[in-house]
């Protein structure tokens, strides 16, 4: 019990030494400031890290679902028919990723129109085979909603990427403070030299 304790107490002193919070005499005053900026900036990224990302990963959650609700309830999932064998075309840009190719087709908007376009469809299907499509009100071919993978996608890259804007953020505080407290031990470096080098050098201008 004695050595864990003796142990703790070098950890936390050479933390403090790092730090710039121990008691060493020669540390001047904005020295030991700018050591307790560095340990409160620590400490609101241990406690402020997970609760940001938890929060964010909610918010980022609910608009999400907010978003394909709306999606949803302007969108119509109809059916296409396809007006020729769909072929894979070297340029087209769902070559070599999926096993779809966009295909002429035609479907009937919401509205009662006739509408004509390209959709995507499994390669070899014949011509006359019917797909399904997302369209909005127009009947203009849209992505449909997003699902539950996507919107889970979004709140996992958002909870491992809300701790590390914090750290930037709380990395460019640090440097600014440094910054600041530089010029200001600049100014008293120059306030004491002004006053020693006299002194050191015999010269009274």
């Amino acid at each position: 019990m004695v050595s864990v304790t003796r142990t703790l107490k070098r950890w936390v002193a050479a933390l403090a030494r790092r730090m710039g919070i121990d008691a060493n005499p020669l540390r001047r005053g904005c020295d030991r400031a700018e050591g307790w900026v560095r340990l409160g900036l620590v400490v609101v990224f241990l406690v402020a890290s997970p609760l940001a990302a938890i929060g964010l990963g909610h918010l980022t959650n609910d608009a999400s679902i907010r978003a394909a609700r709306a999606q949803a309830a302007s969108e119509h999932w109809i059916p296409a028919v396809l007006l020729d064998r769909v072929s894979r075309n070297p340029n087209d840009p769902l070559a070599g990723t999926t096993q779809l190719a966009w295909t002429q087709a035609k479907w009937t908007a919401p509205d009662g129109r006739q509408r004509r376009g390209e959709v995507p469809a499994e390669v070899g299907s014949p011509a006359g085979r019917q797909v399904h499509i997302w369209v909005d009100e127009a009947g203009d071919l849209v992505y449909g909603p997003i699902g539950q993978g996507q919107i889970a996608s979004r709140v996992i890259a958002v909870v491992a990427l809300t701790p590390a804007v914090l750290a930037v953020i709380l990395l460019g505080v640090a440097w600014l403070t440094g910054r600041l407290l530089d010029r200001r031990r600049m100014v008293r470096w120059a306030a004491e030299w002004s006053a020693v080098e006299p002194l050191w050098t015999k010269r009274t201008h």
